[in-house]
């Protein structure tokens, strides 16, 4: 027998002790066999397979703009499991049982298929509450990804898949080499896919809901559209707007699906590489690393620009322009002669274009230590590091557009030697102008982050005693973790002065986490004292205590039980307590500052009211917290044949999230001390000079 193997520690996630399923909670294995028949292409194809992972919120078919379940929270378009639909915040993801850094601009994140496919032994899930075991983040359960061990192997794969406007091809490659004390395994995969655009997909991709019964696609368009008096007249085509007329504009307005030019999904390439090493020190000790890099860049056209623009009768091009003949007998101009523009920059910015990458890393060493023959200890150590970055550029910088279409913004107007901005023309036809004076307002935006985590665990799990169903065995052990965020916040220049001043207000943020926990397993009947009626009876506690430096202690315990009165027949029942730690982003006061001025129906008044909403952290967040009670029947009533029914009931409670506009004017009762309806002067002074109205200029970055 190869020695190697003999001292390869079973993983089973669920539980610190080794040799021992989790009593009360269901294991969900996905293997490479498993993952090879059903055919899927990467790991996290895989998962999205079982009924217990919901596709919300962590997948980047989710780009088009939807935040549904935080996932504006996934800017770096990774595809993170989310498991009972909890949000991928609550699902906590370990490799080969440890913590890795979690990823994405909040560090709220991990991408499924960062260890390539063919590294991958098996997945394993337990959609059970964790904290007992596992600490923070795993309410919804764990997704514990367990990477193969050194074995003598050389092995290839490649794929290569093709759907309507859609390539994706993935390559891979693993090699392994055994010795008698040891052995090292390495893998390495290429994914790329390309982006798969909207208009290949127009029966999805279509903003005109008139065929349903709603509305037609909106004005916002290249030649735009004139709104004057409440009513919208069409900019003619095929012209270039130096003539333009109230003669001119037609009864028949332009419009245009928002979705052109756009794309449904990202185009990404992958790199991959991970790696495993074991190697006997003697006897009795056994050294252990682990590790993996993986690098995804990706670039997304996004949905064109569009804006309400205000063009003043000092532009030239408008059929308002001071001088300019009136040669309609039904339309005149507004009193104050600025006329209304609904309009899209697709043929002035083009579509705004995001590239950006993520890469993370991490590596892991420790030592299994034989204690005897009834225990054995553990001592792990851990470090890993995400970045990321991502620029969006394509923006409008709103200040440097009201300019050079014919307005002083804040005592300064267009550049002298800049021409004016020409919305009349059509894009479609001409060059309508000029580089200079799209450089006034052309924007960006960057969001980048970086996130540390190290520590450390030490454990020691063995037999205490024999009772009539087998071992009594128990685990004890502690943990420590070091997290570190640094980032910038939405680093941009579209709300100041002008392109040339950057603003952005870097996040920041660290804690340390001190943890202990210890686990019983107690087999009251099992094969060697089974009985009719009792064929099998093991009863579980666990607990765990975590501190943290920021947000205080937390002590969740779990019990659980399986009864089994025949073979083949299993029934299982848990109950436990879970929380989720604030993420470091959900502490940082100041990275969190932001503001949204707006008209907003307000329920009270039955008016449209404007408002200034002021986005930001409460200071003083706790651990969001749940029970959970679950309750099972597994059945395995002939050989390769396995059927379970799983009963949850989760009580979530503390949740952390952004309440919209809407709720908040709508529930005074419960909102009512966040809302100021008739703020003083002296109130709106200083927050007109606050950092949520000023931002903070830029500092030397790392990130850019």
């Amino acid at each position: 027998e190869d020695a190697n193997a003999q001292h390869t520690p079973i993983v089973v996630t669920g539980t610190r002790i080794e040799g021992v399923a989790p009593v009360g909670s269901a294991v969900i294995p996905v293997d490479r066999e498993a993952m090879a028949r059903i055919g899927a292409s990467t790991t996290n194809d895989a998962l999205r397979k079982l009924p217990q992972v919901v596709n919300f919120g962590g997948s980047d078919e989710q780009a088009g703009g939807t935040t549904i379940q935080n996932s504006s929270l996934n800017t770096f378009f990774a595809k993170s499991v989310n498991l009972r639909g909890l949000g991928t915040a609550a699902t906590l993801s370990l490799v080969n049982n440890h913590r890795v850094a979690p990823q994405g601009p909040n560090g709220q994140l991990y991408d499924a298929d960062n260890i390539p496919g063919i590294a991958i032994e098996r997945i394993e899930v337990v959609a059970d509450g964790g904290s007992a075991i596992y600490g923070s983040d795993a309410i919804g359960g764990v997704v514990n990804y367990i990477m193969r061990r050194p074995e003598d192997v050389i092995e290839g794969r490649f794929r290569a898949g093709f759907a309507d406007g859609v390539e994706e091809y993935i390559g891979s490659v693993a090699l392994g080499k055994t010795w008698g004390s040891g052995g090292i395994f390495l893998a390495y995969e290429y994914q790329d896919r390309s982006a798969l655009k909207a208009s290949d997909r127009p029966n999805l991709f279509n903003d005109d809901l008139s065929p349903y019964g709603g509305s037609l696609s909106p004005f916002f368009t290249s030649p735009g559209n004139v709104t004057i008096g409440g009513v919208t007249y069409g900019i003619p085509t095929g012209q270039d707007g130096t003539g333009i007329t109230l003669g001119d504009l037609t009864g028949s307005v332009n419009r245009m699906n928002q979705w052109t030019g756009a794309d449904a999904i990202p185009a990404y390439h992958r790199h991959s590489v991970s790696g495993t090493f074991t190697q006997d020190l003697g006897p009795s000790v056994v050294f252990n690393l682990d590790g993996f890099y993986s690098r995804r860049d990706f670039t997304q056209y996004q949905v064109a620009q569009t804006a309400t623009l205000s063009v003043p009768n000092t532009n030239p091009f408008s059929p308002c322009y001071v001088g300019k003949v009136d040669d309609s007998a039904t339309i005149d101009c507004p009193a104050g002669g600025a006329v209304t523009v609904p309009y899209s920059f697709i043929n002035d910015l083009g579509n705004p274009v995001n590239k950006g990458y993520e890469a993370l890393w991490a590596l892991s060493g420790g030592f299994d230590i034989e204690l005897g023959d009834r225990f054995k200890a553990n001592l792990t150590g851990y470090y890993s590091q995400d970045n990321a970055s991502q620029t969006v550029t394509g923006y409008i910088n709103s200040n440097g557009l009201n300019r050079v279409l014919g307005s002083v913004v804040s005592g300064v107007g267009k550049p002298a030697d800049v021409p004016y901005f020409n919305p009349f023309c059509d894009g479609n036809a001409y060059d309508c102008n000029s580089a200079a004076t799209i450089s006034q307002f052309s924007a960006f935006q960057n969001i980048a982050s970086k996130y540390e985590l190290y520590g450390g665990t030490a454990s020691i799990n063995g037999s205490l005693f024999h009772i009539g169903g087998g071992d009594v065995r128990m685990a004890v052990g502690g943990e420590y973790h070091h997290d570190v965020l640094t980032g910038n916040g939405q680093r941009n220049n579209t709300r100041s002065a002008n392109v040339d001043t950057v603003t952005g207000i870097p996040a920041r943020g660290q804690r340390e986490v001190a943890s202990a926990y210890g686990e019983l397993f107690v087999p009251l009947f099992g094969a060697d004292n089974a009985v009719p009626g009792l064929d099998r009876l093991e009863l579980n506690a666990a607990v765990r205590y975590d501190h943290y430096s920021d947000v205080g202690s937390t002590t969740n315990p779990k019990f659980g039980i399986v009864y089994s009165p025949v073979v083949g027949v299993s029934l299982r029942g848990s109950y436990s307590t879970s929380f989720r730690a604030p993420s470091l982003a959900d502490t940082d006061l100041a990275a969190s500052l932001g503001y949204v001025p707006a008209n907003f129906n307000d329920p009270l008044t039955n008016t449209v009211v404007r408002a200034i909403q002021i986005l930001g952290v409460r200071e003083g967040l706790g651990p969001e917290r749940a029970k959970i009670w679950t309750a099972g029947v597994d059945l395995k009533p002939v050989s390769g044949l396995r059927a379970s029914l799983t009963y949850y009931n989760i009580n979530y409670s503390d949740r952390i999230a952004t309440v919209g506009t809407a709720a908040l004017l709508a529930n005074p009762t419960v909102f009512g001390a966040f809302i100021n309806r008739n703020p003083t002067a002296a109130e709106l002074t200083t927050l007109m000079s606050s950092p949520y109205f000023t931002g903070a200029t830029e500092a030397p970055s790392n990130f850019a």
